[in-house]
């Protein structure tokens, strides 16, 4: 029987480890990722926009149509997308930095652009790793859950038997214990409305 209750004790810690692992609070990754996509949008709408003017002036329609972006077009734009475009434009810009400078634009500025895209693609790839883990969590919950009703149902219930006339109070309470209490059913019917005469 202890070698029993051991395995039962083994199971319920080993399901308590992976419930943290799922109900682990990922807040502060989603919340920085919303902070650092702000942040490349507000820097790529910046240098398209410029870029956009220097593709105008020099009548450059190749140009002005790789950067002409809104900055509603790049929130729309999947993350995996929104890097390529963002990563297009600073490349771009890098190529034309010469004439940005007339705005402004310096080349630590784009520097600092590449750094933002890097470090906001590197967090896309966090959030994806933590959704699967909680996935892979969930599954070797349900793989738990029939082990230690197995262990129950074939072991533990038919050891409790051999207590049901030595100790009939601790096999009561063990019985009560196991019966499973759904509390979303109705015991009584709901009232009929009643008929107008």
């Amino acid at each position: 029987m202890v070698e029993t209750i051991n395995d039962f004790t083994s199971l319920l810690v080993e399901i308590e480890t992976y419930k943290q692992q799922i109900q682990e609070n990922n807040k502060g990754i989603t919340q920085m990722k919303a902070t650092q996509q702000a942040l490349v949008i507000a820097h790529t709408y910046e240098l398209s926009s410029l870029l956009y003017v220097v593709a105008t002036k020099k009548n450059d329609a190749i140009l002005a149509a790789k950067v002409d972006y809104t900055k509603t077009d790049l929130l729309k734009k999947r993350d995996n997308k929104l890097v390529a475009i963002c990563l297009s434009i600073s490349e771009i810009a890098t190529e034309h930095l010469t004439e940005l400078i007339a705005y402004q634009v310096t080349a630590d500025e784009l520097i600092l652009l590449k750094e933002e895209i890097k470090s906001f693609a590197d967090n896309l790839t966090t959030g994806r790793v933590s959704v699967s883990g909680r996935k892979a969590a969930n599954e070797k919950m349900k793989d738990l859950f029939v082990q230690v009703d197995s262990l129950l149902k074939k072991q533990l219930d038919r050891i409790v038997v051999r207590y049901r006339t030595n100790e009939p109070e601790f096999y009561q309470i063990y019985q009560n214990a196991r019966h499973i209490v759904n509390y979303g059913v109705r015991h009584q019917k709901p009232k009929e409305p009643e008929k107008e005469a």
